[in-house]
């Protein structure tokens, strides 16, 4: 019996895993890692969702792929089975059934007809929001943290609209559910709302077509704070813009706080009403940028803390140095490196030792990284990439100075501009301004010593010393496009 149990169990994590490659990690948190359950009992899946809603739209949009994992994992026998699970707990998010937060201002009835929760529901897990307090600010973010901070604690917030945007995985959403579970925290009297652009959509869909419009707006309307992730997800989506738009009108006639994040700058989202747009821009809109180095190495750090694993000195600097992109690159970087280590342990038998992660660890877990972004890549943005990171004008990089920032630019051009470029020597030289290739050959073969040594280099403005690894693939990341920072 324990042994079929295991299976059981195994196979979950299986399908889990599978199906969340399958469909993206964004869309399985939303409709499987809250409140839809999967168990597996022989060759059935059984799949309890939250709501009927939810149920429906499950089925609907990735039975297929379920049924495919499953035969893949349990035997051509494999059967799926729907069902609503009665009486879950689920987060405010629920897409077209929205929970109404207890009354305020005598406002609306109390959730469960006013009673307490029994306590068979006290027991069920709920959805948590992330906390500010658990935000790791650094240079990147620093901006966005204080301004989400305030509107979290002010009781004087009212009608305030911060719009945050900034790439995938920066720690957009994170700010969002902490500034909701810090009003409800603070202020329990509050109604906040915390939904995402798809949700929002689906929900006001869905509406329209049970007639229950009134519904929605009731429970969309009627709060003290609405914070919408992905809010771009309304884009080409005039009919849910429009009644995204009388919905701001609405909620800022009764004072409330709107938090909002998105992928792109208001302005720059596409197919977008230019109405909402003057909405976003009346209130403060700030950017939240990939890490820099300090900033990776704390989450590092405060990752590995969470999960009980020891890193070694060095070993966070290393993991920093190689991923350069979001904080989830981050983390799927630690992970790697943690179930390295977990082999190594099991392969040396020792699975009960504490693991502890080095620099070896993290070369070995890192040796199968993606290779460069495919593309023709100029010695100008090669250039122009350097100065930026350098803080070097082209004047100096072509004059006489000696001075080490400014030498330091010149070997990281030549350098680069041999690995992205079939430029030659000559070519390169003529590019800095250099009378003869040899200066140029020489700068590039100091640079590429540094590399073979792992060295550091100092005298970038306002900043200590930095690996030369780390440094060039900040300047790399520009090249390609990407908004790399030390």
């Amino acid at each position: 019996m324990p042994a079929t149990a295991d299976k059981s169990t195994s196979s979950k994590k299986q399908i889990m895993l599978a199906l969340e490659q399958s469909i993206g990690t964004q869309r399985y948190r939303m409709w499987f890692d809250q409140a839809t359950r999967i168990e597996i009992q022989g060759a059935e899946v059984s799949v309890q969702a939250d709501s009927q809603f939810v149920a429906d739209w499950i089925t609907k949009h990735f039975r297929k792929e379920l049924e495919r994992i499953a035969v893949d994992e349990l035997g051509s026998d494999a059967s799926i089975r729907f069902s609503v699970l009665e009486g879950i707990t689920r987060p405010d998010t629920s897409p077209g059934h929205l929970q109404p937060s207890p009354a305020r201002h005598g406002r609306g009835p109390l959730p469960n007809g006013g009673q307490q929760p029994s306590a068979q529901q006290a027991k069920r897990p709920r959805f948590q929001l992330r906390r500010l307090d658990d935000f790791v600010v650094g240079q990147s973010n620093s901006l966005a943290f204080d301004a989400s901070r305030r509107i979290a604690s002010e009781t004087h917030a009212r009608s305030a609209t911060l719009f945050i945007h900034g790439e995938c995985g920066v720690g957009k959403t994170h700010l969002l559910q902490g500034i909701c579970r810090s009003r409800r925290s603070l202020f329990p009297e509050e109604i906040v709302r915390y939904t995402t652009g798809e949700q929002f959509t689906n929900s006001y869909i869905s509406a329209l077509r049970n007639n229950r419009l009134e519904e929605f707006r009731r429970n969309m309307r009627k709060v003290d704070v609405l914070a919408i992730d992905d809010i771009h997800f309304l884009s080409n989506k005039t009919a849910t813009q429009n009644e995204f738009l009388h919905t701001l009108d609405a909620i800022d006639l009764g004072g409330a706080v709107i938090v909002l994040a998105s992928d792109e700058h208001p302005r720059l989202i596409r197919s977008f009403n230019q109405a909402l747009v003057s909405r976003f821009m009346s209130g403060m809109v700030v950017r939240v940028d990939s890490p820099d180095s300090s900033t990776r190495i704390a989450l590092i750090r405060r990752f590995a803390s969470a999960r009980g694993v020891h890193l070694e000195e060095g070993a966070a600097e290393a993991i920093a140095g190689t991923c350069m992109g979001s904080v989830r690159e981050l983390e799927g970087a630690l992970n790697k490196a943690i179930a390295t280590a977990a082999m190594d342990a099991s392969a040396a038998n020792e699975p009960s030792r504490a693991l502890t992660i080095g620099r070896l660890v993290i070369e070995k877990s890192m040796n199968d990284q993606a290779p460069r972004p495919v593309g023709i890549v100029k010695l100008d943005q090669i250039i122009g990439s350097v100065c930026e990171v350098t803080s070097t004008t082209m004047e100096e990089l072509s004059g006489s100075s000696r001075h080490r920032r400014i030498v330091l630019a010149r070997g990281l051009v030549v350098h680069l501009a041999r690995q992205l470029t079939s430029q030659s020597y000559p070519e390169i030289a003529r590019a800095l301004g250099r009378p003869t290739h040899s200066t140029a050959h020489a700068a590039g073969r100091r640079i590429q010593q540094l590399v073979d040594e792992d060295g550091r280099v100092t005298g970038l403005p306002d900043q200590p010393a930095v690996s030369i690894r780390q440094l060039l693939k900040v300047i790399e990341q520009r090249v390609h496009g990407t908004s790399g920072r030390i």
